[in-house]
Formats: C-alpha cells, sequence, structure tokens
C-alpha cells in the first residue's frame, strides 16, 4: 500500500470512529436535545441556560434548564432498619432561588447520614401558556411507571438519603428527580427537576432547585407542565444492624399519663426495634363535670370528634423522629364560632388549645394544656385528657 492510500486508509478509519456531536436523551432514551461539532473550532459548545427544547411557543418563565447539572449518584436508599432519626431543621426552601439553611447539629455528629423530605409544585402549560397558580404534588417512590392522584412518582429513593461521607465543606452535591412524575398523556421533551446542595460549612447547607418539565411539543403550542421543588423537613439516620422486632401489640406503656415524659418500656434508642411504628391510645371521651353537684349528666366527647388526631394515633417508625412534635388541637368550634346550620357543638369556649405530643429518642412526652368551658359553664380539668396506653404496631399500613 502507497503511502498516499494508507493516509486516506487511516483518515477513513479515523472518521468512521469520530464523534460530531452530542445527544442529550431523556430517561426513556428519546433525544431531547443534540449539540454539533462547529467546524471553525472543531469543539462541542454547550449553552448552560437555554429555552426548552429551543421551543419558541414557551413563554418565557422556563427557570434554570439543569444542562450541565449531572446526577452525583449521592440519593442512596438506607433501606427501612433505621434508628436515631433526629430533627435536623424544618421549614420552606424557596424553589426559585437559592436557600441556605443551618442544622442544629455539625455534620460530624449527625450519624449515618441526612434525609430530606419535598414538597412539589406544578404549573400547567396550555397552548404555550404557563398557569398563573401552583398546585401541591406529593413526591412518592415507586417502581410502577404510572400516575398517582394527586402525587408526582419518583424512581428514585424518597426521602433524599444522603450520606454523611458525602456532605464535604465545599463540596455541590446534585441529585436528579428522575420519575415518570404525573405520566402525562403525552411527553416528547423532558427535564428531571435536580436539587443541588452546597455544604457550605459543618452546619450550612445551601440548596437550588433546578426546574424541571414535561411538554408534548405539539406544532400549535406546548402542553405539560413545569416543576419545582422546596425542602420542608431533614432528619438525621443510622443504619443499624438487624434487630429482632416486637410483635404486634406488645405493650409499651399502660397507666393514666397527664403531661410530661412517657417512658416506653424496652423500647431501644431510635425506636429500632418496635416493628413497624406505634399505636398511641388516649382516654376515649374528653370528659367534662363539675365539682359542685347537679342534676345534669356531664358532657362526654369522643376524642377523636374533639381533637384532630385518630385515637389510636399510629406512628410510623420512619416517623419516629426525635424532636419532631405532633400538635393535638380541638377539631370542634365552640359554639359561638359556628354558623347558623352547621352542626351543634356542645363547646361554649375554648380556654386553651396548646396539647401535643413530643417523639424523644425511646419515650414521648405529653403536654396537657387543653381546656373547655361546655353550654352549663362546667370547666375541663387536666384529668380529661389522658394517654392512657402506647403498643408496638407490625404490617401496619
Amino acid at each position: 500500500m502507497s503511502k498516499d492510500n494508507y493516509l486516506s486508509h487511516l483518515t477513513r478509519l479515523t472518521l468512521d470512529k469520530a464523534a460530531f456531536g452530542i445527544q442529550k436523551v431523556n430517561n426513556k432514551g428519546n433525544v431531547v436535545k443534540e449539540y454539533f461539532t462547529d467546524p471553525k473550532t472543531n469543539l462541542i459548545k454547550i449553552p448552560t441556560t437555554e429555552d426548552i427544547g429551543g421551543d419558541s411557543s414557551t413563554n418565557g418563565d422556563n427557570g434554570t434548564s439543569g444542562d450541565n447539572i449531572p446526577d452525583s449518584g449521592v440519593n442512596i436508599n438506607p433501606g427501612d432498619n433505621l434508628t436515631k432519626l433526629e430533627q435536623l431543621w424544618s421549614g420552606t426552601t424557596d424553589p426559585t432561588s437559592t436557600s441556605e439553611i443551618v442544622l442544629t447539629k455539625d455534620i460530624a455528629n449527625i450519624g449515618d447520614g441526612l434525609q430530606i423530605k419535598l414538597n412539589i409544585f406544578k404549573k400547567a402549560i396550555t397552548n404555550g401558556q404557563t398557569a398563573d397558580t401552583q398546585q401541591s404534588l406529593t413526591p412518592v417512590a415507586s417502581n410502577e411507571p404510572k400516575a398517582q392522584a394527586g402525587k408526582y412518582v419518583l424512581n428514585v429513593p424518597y426521602p433524599i438519603s444522603i450520606l454523611a461521607k458525602n456532605l464535604v465543606v465545599g463540596k455541590t452535591l446534585n441529585v436528579a428527580l428522575d420519575g415518570v412524575g404525573e405520566a402525562l398523556a403525552t411527553t416528547k421533551v423532558s427535564q428531571a427537576m435536580v436539587m443541588s446542595i452546597l455544604v457550605k460549612d459543618s452546619r450550612t447547607l445551601a440548596i437550588t432547585c433546578h426546574q424541571g418539565y414535561a411538554l408534548d411539543k405539539t406544532t400549535s403550542g406546548n402542553n405539560g407542565a413545569f416543576y419545582t421543588f422546596q425542602a420542608t423537613y431533614i432528619n438525621s439516620f443510622t443504619i443499624a444492624p438487624k434487630i429482632e422486632q416486637m410483635v404486634n401489640g406488645t405493650e409499651l406503656f399502660t397507666g393514666e399519663a397527664q403531661s410530661g415524659e412517657v417512658k416506653l418500656k424496652g423500647v431501644l434508642d431510635g425506636f429500632a426495634n418496635v416493628g413497624d411504628g406505634i399505636a398511641v391510645y388516649f382516654s376515649k371521651n374528653f370528659h367534662i363535670d363539675s365539682d359542685v353537684p347537679t342534676s345534669n349528666p356531664p358532657t362526654d366527647i369522643q376524642f377523636d370528634q374533639a381533637f384532630n388526631v385518630s385515637n389510636p394515633l399510629i406512628l410510623l417508625k420512619k416517623d419516629l423522629i426525635a424532636g419532631k412534635i405532633i400538635p393535638i388541637k380541638f377539631k370542634m368550634k365552640a359554639r359561638g364560632s359556628i354558623a347558623p346550620g352547621e352542626e351543634y357543638s356542645p363547646i361554649h369556649a375554648i380556654l386553651k388549645d396548646n396539647s401535643s405530643l413530643t417523639i424523644n429518642s425511646n419515650s414521648l412526652t405529653l403536654v396537657n394544656d387543653s381546656q373547655i368551658i361546655d353550654q352549663l359553664g362546667r370547666y375541663s380539668t387536666p384529668e380529661a385528657f389522658k394517654l392512657i396506653k402506647v403498643t408496638s404496631v407490625t404490617n401496619s399500613q
């Protein structure tokens, strides 16, 4: 083979193997965007922000496209055997900008990692026009590629779980919230939301929401939705070794607790051995009577008709987070605040409405601060509100 023929052959082989561009695809393998080599520079230029798919029918409310935000793979499934769940922050981050949050503990002291819970918001797009109002969707993790009413379906672990060893000061972690979302009827162009987490110091995180979308790319103008999220809750966790679990209905407390700490028998730190959770039983009736003899019978209101929590109150293990406070508020209205035609109320006035249940590492703390007056002018006493039993729960849904 001559030198010229050899060079031509080599050139042909090189061109056959060369890449002249990059295709960006969604999680279904569909091409979302293509970038080609600039013949003048032999470089591939990828803009940091751009209109979605270059579609001029959108109204410019596109947020951050997320083209250069790879999934770092740090969101893990820590399994169900978790302990030492402790609230480190609660509130709401801003979906439209970077929000700094401060944890109550140094990252070095949080155990195995952090879990982040979210709200997800949707703005519908109709014929290229974005709705003014947004709807709230509940995030759920599922392997089923179908919609769930009122929910946003993720096929990544949720809550977002990040190991402490990955939370390095100065490092930014990116977690793509991939999934089927609402499983819209037609989706030709889509982008997952991305959470960026910058670890600013030993306690401070800067969280940024990068907007996602799902569009049908019709000729008459896009239909679909934009999606954003906000962080609402962060807790620590520790992955525990396999621990023998209590059988369903094991009694952890029996008696009459009116306030203060309720110590639970045989419960390990972090509620590691209670099965799927616990059931908290309150006295069946909220009882109102008078110390003065009267011919009128006492007023008895069923607990779950009076208050905004069920009786028993089921607390799943994933929600048994130390420091978490569960408000127990009156559901019934005082007589004076009921409009004509509404259901009759035996409550004349609500004097105090500040009861709550706080979760500790392996116990509960009851605050008893609920007091009412009935139609006969009789006051409820502290004994009217009682926690009488706590049991373990297994196979609870």
